[in-house]
């Protein structure tokens, strides 16, 4: 019977990587800026540096409803933040908010394992719909629609339809037609079953404040940084962790069961250095794509979009480097469309029309950029560089 196999896998942060938690931190609530420090203030230390009573309670309760604010308390109180904070950030966050990486209950930083997952799933999802045997099939759009999950097969606004994927990975990662419906049975013969994957947890210093900026693109160039009145707590360049990622070969011996519903699962999709390749493949592709998008259109590009590309472009070199030990991913805030699952809509080959397919993929359905083809934004830092990227290596 086969065994299933655990690796110790390190990830290190490339650029600057942002999972939100879903909290905003708001400047005067919880938020104390001056000059090139933006201090996350701890109510509790606040509270008992004020005094700890009924005075100090009826205070912060002004403050949170903002009739005096955490600025002027510590002002004319003439606190040192550093007394009453729980972390200092040593930048202006340049917003009067900013969004929280994920955290675990005890306050480490972390990736969950589902989004390292998801990155690897859809390098695999690619790669299982470049067989042949896998092409989408539907010659129409009530099949397209199918497939994705819409119910309203007349019209589709993606502000009011449910769309998604789930169906279609079923489907896939199960090996059935997939114009077909799913059987009842599909989310146990998911050959994506097989791959199991920890949490990075990193250290609670971990983390940088960064501005949002955003480059535009119109009919003949990049627009360049326009600040974006927000900010994101992320993982700092160079920062790193260990998960644990668990391939479950011992599912290989259902195959004598369920030869036709699990013809996905094979010894190589099994295979860690197997899918660290097909995840190298994919984001050269991608990467490649990203550079080249922008160059072949002869887009003009100010000194600050062309900082970016370049940091793209020695991405791309670095990852044509790596060998089957070692992978690069994006997740988290600003991917963008084309590293998100559905990107490998645009080069799907099929007779569903390409509206279909744009509809689908894009968020933006206003007449204002139908010009262009799909993504026509990048999110970056406000130090010029991309979101997202992290390498991974399987230790010995």
């Amino acid at each position: 019977m086969a065994e299933n196999k655990t690796h110790t896998i390190q990830l290190e942060v490339l650029t600057p990587t942002h999972i939100g938690s879903g909290n905003r931190i708001i400047k005067d609530t919880e938020l104390y800026v001056e000059q090139s420090h933006t201090y996350l203030i701890d109510i509790e230390k606040l509270f008992y540096k004020m005094g700890g009573d009924a005075v100090a309670a009826s205070s912060l309760a002004n403050a949170a409803n903002k009739k005096e604010g955490l600025t002027e308390i510590i002002k004319n109180r003439k606190f040192n933040p550093l007394d009453v904070s729980k972390k200092v950030f040593k930048v202006n966050m340049g917003s009067r908010e900013y969004s929280e990486q994920m955290k675990t209950g005890l306050g480490a930083n972390y990736i969950p394992g589902s989004s390292i997952k998801g990155a690897i799933r859809t390098a695999l999802f690619k790669d299982a719909l470049n067989t042949k045997s896998l092409k989408l099939t539907g010659d129409s759009k009530s099949d397209f629609y199918k497939i994705f999950n819409v119910k309203n097969i007349n019209g589709l606004d993606h502000r009011s339809e449910e769309i998604n994927d789930k169906k279609l990975t079923d489907l896939i990662f199960s090996g059935v037609n997939l114009t077909d419906d799913a059987p009842k049975n599909a989310i146990n013969l998911n050959a994506m079953r097989f791959l199991q994957i920890g949490d990075a947890e990193f250290a609670h210093d971990s983390t940088h404040l960064y501005k949002v900026n955003l480059y535009a693109k119109y009919s003949k160039m990049w627009d360049d940084a326009q600040p974006l009145n927000m900010a994101a707590e992320c993982l700092k360049t160079g920062s790193k962790a260990t998960f644990q990622i668990r391939t479950a070969n011992a599912l290989l011996d259902l195959k004598s069961k369920h030869q036709n519903e699990l013809k996905m699962l094979t010894p190589e999709l099994v295979d860690i250095h197997n899918i660290f390749f097909k995840a190298n493949s994919y984001m050269r592709d991608l990467l490649y794509q990203e550079i080249n998008t922008s160059e072949n259109e002869n887009l003009e590009e100010p000194d600050e979009v062309r900082a970016f590309f370049d940091e793209m472009n020695n991405l791309y070199e670095n990852v044509s480097e790596y060998n089957e030990n070692t992978c690069l991913i994006r997740i988290g805030y600003g991917s963008g469309h084309r590293f998100m699952t559905g990107g490998w809509l645009q080069e799907q080959k099929t007779s569903i029309e390409t509206e279909i397919i744009e509809r689908i993929s894009r968020k933006d359905s206003s007449s204002k950029f139908k010009e262009h083809r799909l993504s026509k934004s990048r999110r970056v830092t406000g130090t010029e560089r991309p979101f997202g990227f992290c390498k991974l290596t399987i230790l010995k």
